[in-house]
């Protein structure tokens, strides 16, 4: 049987309707700009003499249902089971089905996301205003992310941008009630990330049998929860007496 691959974003924000111009699960969103600045782009790549590419067509979607999607399929990934414990031909995914925020675990190195932070004991108090953690790319890629907290995020769940070296993995989404940091639009929010010599990027590189100091296991974070350095992210016993 065919190994279990994840719908793309652009299938999981379709799944929603969208806020932004009230188009119906399934049907595209009535954005006339959107499409007017496709073609003017495709307009100046035929003037450039190129054949112009087909855009992404997540970018044809309103950035509220985008986001929407981006957060669906991020609680999917979560929650089911890692790569080598899946059942080939079986699905994942929960498109199609009643939405649920019930914790549901699968093994040792699942993500659970709960619909209420306060609900998980152990918090770290200056993350316990989290309610969601939202991968845009597949954690299954990463043994480990790297963990940076972010004190002056412009919004309380807007994607965060990381501008340093490497790029983003994920970020965090705080709730609607959640104060600022002490300074008027200014949030505490955590961003993940990797660097282009980080182990996923060249697993027989510096971090082939260690990790970066921020480095956490994707596998073990959860909102208000910092996560922890497990084997997988460390790539060898913990306890190694050579580390």
């Amino acid at each position: 049987m065919p190994e279990h691959t994840w719908p793309s974003l652009y299938t999981y924000a379709l799944a929603h309707p969208c806020t932004t111009c009230g188009a119906a699960p399934g049907t595209e969103c009535n954005a006339p700009r959107k499409k007017a600045r496709h073609e003017r782009i495709s307009l100046l790549i035929r003037q450039a003499g190129k054949e112009p590419v087909e855009p992404d067509p997540l970018s044809r979607l309103h950035t509220t249902r985008a986001e929407a999607g981006i957060r669906h399929r991020s609680r999917d990934i979560a929650r089911a089971p890692d790569k080598e414990d899946r059942i080939p031909g079986q699905r994942y995914d929960s498109l199609g089905q009643a939405p649920s925020r019930h914790k549901t675990p699968h093994g040792p190195h699942t993500l659970l996301i709960p619909a209420d932070p306060l609900d998980i004991p152990h918090q770290d108090t200056e993350l316990r205003h989290e309610t969601e953690i939202v991968w845009t790319e597949d954690i299954d890629a990463f043994d480990y992310v790297r963990q940076t907290i972010d004190p002056c995020a412009g919004s309380r769940a807007r994607p965060l941008k990381w501008t340093g070296d490497g790029r983003r993995i994920g970020y965090s989404v705080l709730a609607t009630t959640a104060p600022n940091n002490g300074s008027p639009g200014r949030f505490t929010r955590r961003i993940f990330w990797v660097k282009a010599h980080d182990r996923s990027e060249r697993p027989d590189g510096t971090y082939r049998t260690t990790a970066p100091s921020e480095a956490v296991d994707p596998r073990t974070v959860r909102p208000g929860i910092k996560g922890s350095l497990t084997e997988r992210a460390w790539g060898r016993p913990l306890n190694d007496p050579t580390a």
